[in-house]
C-alpha cells in the first residue's frame, strides 16, 4: 500500500507527546509494510531516519497574530510553513496513492492540496490525537486563564470546530486515540472512525523496590512548550510546592521550561528545574511519584508510558489518565483537585508497600496491549479498507 503522510514537523528526536505518537505511528505502519512518503517541515535540515521517504521544508515558527485575520485557527496557521502547500501537492500528484493521511487537525489546511490525490481514488485520513472542537471549547470557558486570553482562545475554538467538522466530513477515515475521543467524532457524521492507541518502545524496568534509598522526592515530566501546558504547570506547582516544602518533599521538573515561566515561578521552594536530561531513567529512579496534572489540553498523556514502564507510582488529578485502563486506588492514586494533589502526596510517600503496589499494579495491567506492531497493523487494515470503499 502507497501512503502518502501529510505532518508539521519531523518526528525526529520526539520532543513532546505529539511528535512521539506521530513518529511512532507512521514508522510503525511502514514495518507493517505500507510504502510511506511524508511531506513535512524539517527544523534542522538533519532529514528523517531510513524506512520512510521523506520530502521536507525547511521549518520555522509563525507568529501567533498572524491566524488573527485567518479563518484558520492559530494551530493551522502555524503549521502551514512556507513552501509547504506547494511541497503537498507535488507529493500528491506524484501519485498514484492508496492513501493520504492529514497527522493532526493542524495540518487540515492541507485538504485543498491534496484533491489531485482524492481525484485519482486515494482514501483521505484524519489521524488525532484530540477531538479538538471540545478540548479548545473546555480552555476557552477556563476562568482561571485572564479575560484577553480568554476571548481569544473563544475566537480560535470557534474556528477549529468548523475546520474539524467540514475534515471530518470530507475524509474517508478518522482514527481517534481514545474510546472517548471517538464518541465525539462519531456524533459529527458518518465517517467511519478507528480507535488506534499509542504504542510504546522504550525501557521497561522489569523489576523495581521502592525502599529508603529513594528520595522523597516526586516528578513532573514533560514538554512545557505550548502555553497551555505552561499555565497547567504554573497551576500544578503554584498548588504544591507550599504544601509540599513543608512536609521536606522535593519536586523536580523534568522537560524544557521556557526562562520567562522559570522566573515567574522563582520563588518556588520545594521546586527543582532540571530542563531537558539526555536519560530518564535516573530522575526516574530517585523518584517516589510521577505527576500527571493537566487540567487543560485534554488526550491521552504519553508521559503516562514513562512512569508505568519505569515503574514509578503515578499520583493523577481526575480526568488526565484517559486512555489506560488503570483502577484508581490500585493502580494509582487519583485527586479530585490540584489542591488534594499534596495531601494526597503526603500521605502515601513514606508507605513503601503502598507505592510499590500501585507501581507493580500499573505495570500489570499495562504490560501488553501497546505495542507500536499492533498499532501500525491496526492503522495499515483501516487505511485498506478505507481504500476499498472509495475505490470503484
Amino acid at each position: 500500500m502507497r501512503i502518502l503522510w501529510v505532518t508539521k514537523l519531523l518526528p525526529e528526536p520526539p520532543t513532546d507527546g505529539m511528535l512521539l505518537y506521530s513518529g511512532g505511528l507512521l514508522r510503525a505502519v511502514g514495518r507493517a509494510g505500507a510504502a510511506v512518503t511524508v511531506v513535512c517541515g524539517d527544523p534542522g535540515g538533519r532529514g528523517g531516519p531510513p524506512g520512510v521517504t521523506w520530502l521536507t521544508v525547511p521549518a520555522g515558527e509563525r507568529p501567533r497574530w498572524v491566524s488573527l485575520a485567518s479563518s484558520l485557527p492559530a494551530m493551522a496557521v502555524a503549521a502551514r510553513l512556507p513552501g509547504m502547500a506547494r511541497a503537498v501537492e507535488h507529493a500528491a500528484a506524484a501519485g498514484p496513492w492508496d492513501a493520504v493521511v492529514i497527522d493532526h487537525l493542524q495540518m487540515a489546511w492541507a485538504l485543498r492540496a491534496l484533491d489531485v490525490a482524492r481525484r485519482h481514488g486515494a482514501a483521505l485520513a484524519l489521524v488525532s490525537q484530540n477531538h479538538e472542537t471540545s478540548v479548545r471549547a473546555a480552555l476557552a470557558r477556563d476562568p482561571a486563564t485572564p479575560a484577553v486570553e480568554r476571548n481569544l482562545r473563544r475566537l480560535d475554538a470557534a474556528k477549529i470546530a468548523r475546520l474539524e467538522r467540514r475534515t471530518v466530513t470530507a475524509v474517508d477515515l478518522v482514527t481517534a486515540i481514545t474510546a472517548d475521543d471517538a464518541g465525539h467524532f462519531a456524533r459529527m457524521g458518518p465517517t467511519p472512525v478507528a480507535v488506534i492507541a499509542p504504542g510504546f518502545e522504550g525501557t521497561v524496568v522489569e523489576q523495581r523496590r521502592i525502599d529508603a534509598s529513594v528520595p522523597r522526592r516526586v516528578m513532573v515530566h514533560g514538554s512545557f512548550e505550548w502555553s497551555v501546558k505552561q499555565d497547567n504547570l504554573a497551576r500544578l506547582l503554584g498548588a504544591i510546592d507550599r504544601p509540599l516544602a513543608e512536609a521536606g518533599v522535593e519536586v523536580v521538573v523534568v522537560g524544557s521550561v521556557p526562562d520567562s515561566l522559570r522566573d515567574r515561578l522563582a520563588p518556588l521552594a520545594a521546586t527543582r528545574f532540571l530542563g531537558r536530561v539526555p536519560d530518564l531513567a535516573e530522575p526516574l529512579s530517585r523518584s517516589r511519584f510521577g505527576i500527571i496534572a493537566e487540567p487543560g489540553g485534554g488526550g491521552f498523556k504519553m508521559k503516562s508510558f514513562d512512569y508505568v514502564f519505569s515503574r514509578v507510582p503515578i499520583v493523577a488529578l481526575h480526568g488526565s489518565m484517559q486512555g489506560l485502563a488503570l483502577v484508581a486506588g490500585r493502580d494509582h492514586l487519583e485527586a479530585a483537585s490540584l489542591e488534594d494533589l499534596a495531601p494526597l502526596i503526603v500521605g502515601a510517600i513514606d508507605d513503601d508497600r503502598r507505592l510499590n503496589a500501585l507501581q507493580e499494579g500499573a505495570f500489570e495491567c499495562c504490560r501488553t496491549g501497546f505495542s507500536w506492531a499492533d498499532r501500525g497493523a491496526e492503522l495499515l487494515a483501516a487505511l485498506e479498507a478505507a481504500s476499498s470503499a472509495v475505490r470503484p
